[in-house]
């Protein structure tokens, strides 16, 4: 199922969930999730103010996205596939266990970052 157009404010709606749907031109704004697993893909979205603890994005495709101002705490990226993304303002940053986010398997394709820390030179091209 495809989502399109949206804005999303702190929190989905109930029938809606991360799991197997494409979002496109969405924004999601003002989000604090802790773990669950996202397999869904993104589209030319924007993610604002969200902080991400233990979030678990599993083979997802994330296509022009912008990520503003946003902290990933511990987060874990696995077999996606960052096409084009930016990283603005944003934090990555170790979880209370001292576990690092991590990009396992995943591939990254003409991504920038700005005054963004603790996303290695090696992720994502300035």
């Amino acid at each position: 199922m495809q989502i399109q157009s949206e804005i999303f404010e702190k929190d989905l709606p109930r029938h809606i969930s991360w799991e197997e749907l494409t979002f496109r031109f969405c924004e999601f704004r003002g989000f604090d999730m802790e773990g669950g697993c996202i397999t869904s893909n993104f589209i030319d979205c924007t993610f604002e103010d969200c902080e991400l603890y233990w979030g678990f994005f599993n083979g997802v495709a994330l296509v022009g996205v912008s990520f503003r101002n946003c902290i990933f705490r511990g987060s874990f990226f696995s077999g996606c596939r960052l096409v084009e993304c930016t990283f603005d303002n944003c934090l990555f940053t170790k979880d209370n266990l001292d576990g690092d986010c991590r990009f396992d398997n995943s591939r990254w394709y003409g991504c920038k970052q700005s005054g963004t820390e603790g996303l290695s030179i090696e992720w994502a091209s300035i």
